[in-house]
């Protein structure tokens, strides 16, 4: 591991650059034989005699829809993006309409989380209600899969949720064919393992990470695993202690969240987020396998990780990805997930830091970053405590999501650029 340098995020392999250029020539030459040949022969002598319009401008002879016509074939298009890294599908979309449209029929196609499910589960709509539902967030490999556009085939499912709802998810996973796996501190049988007084029996790697109440394991016929674990307040806090930031990447069930998009999508490289322990050799063997570098630490300069500098998810930083979320048939309440914000600190230990914060009169855990969001809280909190002693019931929640939704907004305003710096 050494120190973090950035990198530019266009470098690519020539091979692909080189299968970028003849697969687009390819594209261009066919479109155009197949309009001059459309044309007839009549057709075509009538168009060589009228090649200037009285404005000056050349004709072409396929018509104002030649661009459009080379844009249309999916299957040409789709080989080519695969090649894209995300920010050249974002400088590509922002260039011309009709580019725009390939570009969301790519990532519709592509950013799919439905095919990476069905691994796992024969009805994958059930599973995303239940991610509404619950809050369940899927992170880990999994997640990473979906924003690499690749598959790792011995992957596990990692779920991450609030533990008032192990009971819903644990039964959904047994009624979805799923065996559960006890460990050494857990008793064999789900119902009991999920009683109060096993909620503490954390083993292996989960055992370090901060706010874990527990980890249930499941398993298939087809050796399919699912990791479900439970967090003590707020699943997403839980993601943010993890080993590294390649794996801060987070689906919701309409919503996909990549924290370091350039780090982590364009550089392969990932920040240790745990720099007073030491990783897991069997961590960083797995994700070197998969491509990726480790860094121990980082510059105040870097653009990829932002060290010192406020983050909120859904911000211009994150890769944001819209999921088609049509078979949702469950009512869903805002919660507290996109007014959640952090800081990465790169001294004296690289680490996120944040707060989680909840009381009297929230419904919500908040994961908090900005000692500004927090003050409010604090506020927010005293008055709470002032209108339940006098009976009076307020949805504070609410209130609060406002006020963190208005300041979040005045601090992207210094940042309104179609391609931010993190990620150009």
């Amino acid at each position: 591991m050494t120190d973090y340098t950035s990198q530019t995020w266009g470098h690519r392999r020539e091979a692909e650059t080189q299968l970028f250029c003849i697969v687009f020539l390819l594209q261009f030459l066919y479109n155009v034989v197949k309009r001059w040949w459309s044309t007839g022969p009549t057709q075509r002598r009538s168009d060589s005699n009228s090649v200037v319009h009285p404005t000056g401008h050349e004709k072409f002879c396929c018509g104002p829809s030649f661009i459009a016509d080379l844009l249309c074939n999916n299957a040409i298009n789709f080989t080519i993006l695969d090649a894209c890294p995300p920010i050249t599908l974002i400088r590509l979309a922002s260039s011309c309409r009709d580019a725009d449209a390939v570009v969301k029929c790519y990532r519709r196609f592509r950013f799919d989380i439905d095919p990476l499910l069905a691994s796992f589960f024969k009805d994958t709509g059930a599973f995303r209600n239940l991610q509404a539902k619950t809050g369940m967030l899927i992170s880990g490999s999994t997640a990473l899969q979906l924003f690499l556009r690749t598959t790792y085939p011995d992957s596990d499912l990692d779920l991450y949720v609030h533990r008032d709802h192990r009971l819903l998810v644990g039964q959904y996973l047994l009624d979805a064919g799923y065996t559960f796996m006890h460990n050494r501190n857990q008793a064999p049988d789900f119902l009991e393992a999920a009683s109060e007084d096993f909620i503490d029996s954390v083993t292996g790697d989960y055992s370090r990470m901060y706010g874990v109440a527990t980890v249930f394991t499941f398993q298939n016929a087809e050796f399919k695993t699912v990791q479900v674990i439970l967090a003590v307040s707020s699943p997403l806090a839980v993601i943010l202690l993890y080993h590294s930031t390649c794996v801060l990447n987070i689906v919701t069930y309409n919503m996909a969240f990549c924290l370091y998009p350039r780090a982590t999508l364009g550089d392969r490289c990932s920040l240790v987020l745990r720099s007073d322990e030491v990783l897991d050799p069997s961590v960083m063997r797995k994700y070197v396998k998969r491509g990726f570098q480790f860094a121990i630490s980082t510059r105040q300069e870097d653009v990829a990780f932002l060290p010192g500098q406020l983050r909120w998810l859904g911000d211009s930083h994150c890769w944001t990805i819209p999921l088609n979320a049509s078979m949702i048939n469950v009512v869903t309440e805002a919660d507290s997930l996109t007014n959640s914000s952090w800081r990465l600190i790169d001294a004296p230990r690289v680490r996120i830091e944040f707060d989680t914060l909840t009381g009297p009169g929230f419904r919500d855990v908040y994961v908090v970053g900005d000692p500004t969001i927090r003050a409010i809280f604090t506020a927010f909190l005293l008055f709470s405590n002032a209108l339940l002693e006098n009976g009076i019931s307020y949805d504070f929640d609410l209130e609060f999501r406002r006020f963190c939704n208005f300041w979040f907004l005045t601090q992207s305003f210094a940042d309104l650029s179609l391609c931010s710096k993190s990620l150009c």
